[in-house]
């Protein structure tokens, strides 16, 4: 497959094209829409980097817990602010819509 376009740097310019032509489309046409696409992902990486990881560390059987960050309270009160960010950046994206 890479051989179908000989040149490296016309395969350069086309991947450069696909990946930045069609952000830079919905970005002219669309008022506002990056930053929504940006608090949408915002969102997901919250989903993924605290959310994700608290209900692994609720799951998990530990039988001896030494770091006082892994017990129940300090999780459930890191899961409330999680979940309060996505609410967050959904109004905030829901009111400026």
């Amino acid at each position: 497959m890479k051989d179908a376009i000989p040149s490296s740097w016309i395969r350069k310019i086309t991947v450069s094209l696909i990946i930045v032509a069609p952000a830079y489309i919905v970005a002219a046409v669309v008022p506002n829409a990056f930053i929504k696409v940006l608090g949408f992902a915002g969102a997901i990486l919250t989903v993924i980097a605290i959310l994700l990881p608290i209900y692994l560390l609720f799951k998990a059987n530990f039988k001896n817990i030494y770091l006082k960050e892994l017990k129940k309270l300090p999780l459930a009160i890191c899961a409330i602010i999680g979940v309060g960010i996505i609410v967050i950046e959904l109004l905030v994206n829901h009111v400026m819509a």
